[in-house]
């Protein structure tokens, strides 16, 4: 994905700063589970209130440690007075403080608490507007800032939630033989390098979110 006027960025979700844009995080979720028929916690009729507690409970994971949130936004598009960083794949910096209407993608990662499994986490809510699927990388960009934060913390194993919640006919970025490979191969340890991890393919040329 070329940094360019219309590229996407990922940024690391940081609570109070990025807090506002919780209804857009839930638009994106209700928009999926809507319009692309994406089995993802909730089922139409939806609820706006549930949703919004469903991502202030997800955010106060967030705070705790507990769980990684990504988002996809329009680079060009970002707040210049910010100083947080974006990461998007080529590991540039850019200012970060998105409006909500250039939210355009999410992901998330959960890092339960585990003495005995510190080094696995788990995939859950990868989410792309249509306008930033394939072609255009949207989903490969968050899996692959994803896979970066989750080495930096020591999680060198994932696996992914339920398929329903990753994709569905018309959102799904993964073949089954690679779903099916990440989700019960995943291979890494507590020593493991990002190198080493095996990397999630997205279809390119599916009509889901890679």
């Amino acid at each position: 994905m070329a940094s360019s006027s219309s590229s996407s960025s990922v940024i690391l979700f940081t609570p109070g700063q990025h807090t506002p844009l919780i209804p857009y995080l839930a638009a994106i979720h209700a928009s999926c589970i809507t319009h692309d028929r994406t089995i993802a916690s909730f089922i139409p009729p939806l609820s706006h209130e549930k949703l919004l507690a469903y991502w202030k409970d997800r955010i106060a994971e967030v705070s705790a440690g507990t769980r990684l949130l990504l988002l996809l936004v329009r680079a060009d598009d970002s707040d210049p007075a910010s100083s947080n960083g974006l990461l998007d794949h080529h590991h540039h910096h850019h200012p970060a403080v998105p409006k909500g209407t250039n939210l355009v993608g999410i992901v998330m990662l959960d890092m339960p608490p585990s003495e005995t499994s510190s080094f696995r986490a788990v995939v859950e809510k990868l989410l792309v507007h249509p306008s930033y699927r394939a072609p255009r990388g949207g989903a490969t960009a968050l899996v692959d800032a994803l896979e970066r934060e989750a080495v930096k913390r020591g999680r060198t194993m994932l696996s992914l939630a339920a398929w329903p919640s990753l994709s569905s006919a018309n959102l799904g970025t993964l073949k089954s033989d690679e779903y099916q490979s990440m989700g019960s191969a995943r291979r890494g340890n507590s020593k493991t390098s990002h190198s080493s991890i095996s990397r999630l393919k997205l279809d390119p040329k599916s009509n889901g979110t890679g």
